[in-house]
């Protein structure tokens, strides 16, 4: 993203006590880009993530797609957060920081399913490998009470 380098660039010229507004402001500015970016991915995942179809190439093809873009978009996101901390940490408040950090982290939790761990679990449940959540949380119980 372009306007990372433009923020390290204002960042450093700027001592990390006297951050001016427009400074603060431009990192809120990435903030909502980044999250617009999120959305959209989340859009586009809503209208082409394919349904049961038969032809599971193309299936794997557009799950592949959609994960490559959260997963573009966790890179720049993270490049995004490691400015922002470092202005929080100067004591600056950064709008939408926090709900930054949130879609980060879920986007980050969301990519270690990839296309393929997420092909082979649906397989395994088809062929009846797999164990109903009621029998874990019975099993639990169970670990717990003894």
């Amino acid at each position: 993203m372009i306007a990372v380098s433009l923020l390290d660039a204002v960042t450093r010229a700027d001592q990390p006590q006297a951050v001016p507004a427009r400074t603060v402001e431009l990192a809120g500015q990435l903030i909502d880009a980044s999250l617009a970016e999120r959305r959209r991915i989340r859009q586009l995942e809503a209208e082409f993530a394919p349904a049961e179809s038969s032809d599971a190439q193309a299936v794997m093809d557009i799950e592949r797609s959609i994960h490559s873009l959260y997963s573009g978009w966790v890179a720049e996101g993270e490049q995004i957060l490691l400015r922002v901390r470092r202005l929080i940490s100067s004591g600056l408040e950064v709008r939408q920081a926090a709900e930054m950090e949130d879609a980060y982290a879920s986007t980050l939790s969301r990519l270690k399913f990839t296309p393929e761990k997420t092909s082979r679990g649906m397989e395994q449940a088809r062929r009846g490998e797999f164990t109903p959540a009621e029998d874990l949380r019975n099993e639990l119980r169970a670990r717990i009470r003894s």
